[in-house]
């Protein structure tokens, strides 16, 4: 930061990532549910920082479908004795007994991509099972009605190459529906194989978890859900990472020039 004639100056790119970080966690200078401002920066910063220590050399099962889910055990597999639950059923992994297959699983109907009773598509973008004791300790599924739209959307956001400027008005959520990156983030944050007990949950606002709306408003109502629901951390993510706009408002805009700090917004 310099100074002009005294005052203290911030760089565009400081009061934009303040501005998003209040939108989609509450306010810094403050805390509101019991958590000090300071507080909420640091744990945002430890886990992206945990999450990148722990990607390092981690192997995932990637799957497009849910091909790996019989109804059916190999002949002379002893029956499971999970008792029966409203709306869920039990599955058997046909995966390799090396990858953490060949066992049951207990699955909610709502989480398949399509409805094993009703046959319909669920709205189901992304599912993570974790085991932290098998070989391959993640275990991660992303419909495929999610995956042609990534390939459809006129905006694709790829975080291997450097951001894009992005002309003013484009929603945060376009990029993200572009975005397999972002949906990864999403997905990642909640295994606590990665995060322990950081591991984020998909918290409901007016009508879901996801999106900037909801996430604006879930950091509204309370911002201790706020840190606790993963989108609200995968959308602070991509938006630092599309650093050549602002996106404090859901919308991009342009990035602010320095200015003194007393200007809001300068």
């Amino acid at each position: 930061m310099a100074g002009i004639y005294g005052r203290l100056v911030v760089p565009g790119i400081e009061r934009s990532t303040l501005y998003t970080f209040e939108s989609l966690f509450g306010f810094v200078s403050r805390g509101k549910d019991g958590y000090p401002g300071r507080w909420k920066v640091e744990r945002i910063l430890n886990r992206l920082n945990v999450l990148i220590a722990g990607l390092e050399n981690l192997r995932i099962d990637m799957w497009c479908n849910d091909a790996f889910l019989s109804p059916d055990a190999p002949p002379g597999t002893p029956p499971h004795d999970s008792p029966p639950t409203p709306g869920s059923a039990v599955w058997w992994d046909s995966r390799p007994l090396a990858d953490d297959g060949q066992k049951w699983m207990k699955i909610a109907d709502d989480v398949f991509c399509i409805n094993p009773n009703t046959h319909a598509v669920n709205p189901v973008v992304a599912v993570t099972y974790s085991n932290p004791t098998s070989r391959i300790p993640l275990l991660m599924k992303i419909c495929p009605d999610t995956l042609a739209e990534m390939v459809r959307t006129s905006i694709q956001t790829d975080m291997r190459h450097r951001p894009r400027l992005h002309i003013d008005g484009i929603s945060l959520d376009s990029v993200r529906d572009g975005s397999l990156t972002t949906t990864l983030i999403h997905e990642l944050t909640h295994s606590d194989f990665l995060l322990g007990d950081d591991v984020t949950e998909d918290i409901e606002g007016m009508e879901s978890a996801y999106g900037w709306a909801e996430a604006v408003y879930i950091a509204r109502v309370s911002e201790n859900d706020a840190l606790e629901n993963a989108d609200n951390f995968a959308l602070f993510v991509l938006a630092m990472f599309l650093s050549l706009n602002h996106w404090g408002t859901g919308v991009s805009e342009k990035m602010f020039d320095a200015a003194p700090w007393d200007l809001s917004p300068p």
